[in-house]
């Protein structure tokens, strides 16, 4: 019951929705209108405040913090847990951006010190791909595809807090699906192809420079709309 207060607020948070700043509902009526009791929404305010969502000012209130300059681990977790239909533009920009980062970090790792089984089992996981393209239309099967793709290269990299950091938002799927809808399956697939091929010729920083470049030529493409 407590995990429904703190997701009602965390999407209306990082939507948007509710700003920094803004003062939110008393506990009782927060209580009374999602018909829970009082202590459940006290904990669910303690634990958003935790996240740096909420600043708890005794006397006066509850208010919204910006967790942009104020967020901790525990919000990075709760952004993973929520935020994959809430998200506004520029915060989700902004997780892909991080991505790229780790993901371009871990490609220069893996050209340099990758084995010839690494680069065979990246090949065959883009190989799946390709098969599924003529077998199916779901694009969210085909994303999932994509994204085990790029996930393994992190995983293969060596560093284990990349794969960490990028499996605790291994679950927000949109920008993976508006991915392949943009550069089209057939699009995605050779894209992986360029990448694995960098890869295997020790070229991590042109695969790194890459990924990069196509992120920037998505946003050039669609700049009215996020993912």
């Amino acid at each position: 019951i407590k995990e429904n207060v703190v997701a009602r607020f965390a999407r209306d948070i990082l939507s948007g929705n509710l700003q920094a700043g803004d003062k939110l509902p008393g506990e009782r009526e927060i209580a009374e209108e999602m018909n829970v009791s009082r202590s459940v929404v006290h904990l669910a305010i303690e634990q958003m405040a935790s996240m740096k969502l909420i600043e708890m000012r005794p006397r006066v209130g509850n208010f919204v913090c910006d967790y942009r300059k104020n967020g901790n681990f525990a919000t990075m977790m709760m952004i993973a847990r929520y935020g994959d239909s809430a998200m506004d533009m520029d915060m989700t920009y902004a997780l892909v951006e991080l991505r790229n980062t780790i993901e371009g970090a871990a490609m220069r790792q893996l050209a340099e010190n990758g084995t010839s089984e690494d680069f065979s089992f990246l090949r065959k996981l883009n190989e799946e791909l390709r098969i599924r393209i003529s077998e199916t239309d779901d694009l969210t099967e085909l994303a999932e595809y994509s994204r085990r793709f790029h996930l393994e290269i992190v995983r293969r990299c060596g560093n284990p807090f990349y794969n960490m950091i990028l499996n605790s938002f291994s679950e927000i799927y949109l920008p993976w699906i508006k991915c392949i809808e943009h550069w089209t399956p057939m699009g995605i697939y050779e894209q992986n192809e360029r990448i694995s091929d960098l890869l295997e010729l020790g070229k991590g920083d042109e695969a790194a420079s890459y990924i990069s470049k196509i992120f920037e030529r998505y946003k050039a493409e669609n700049p009215d709309e996020a993912f």
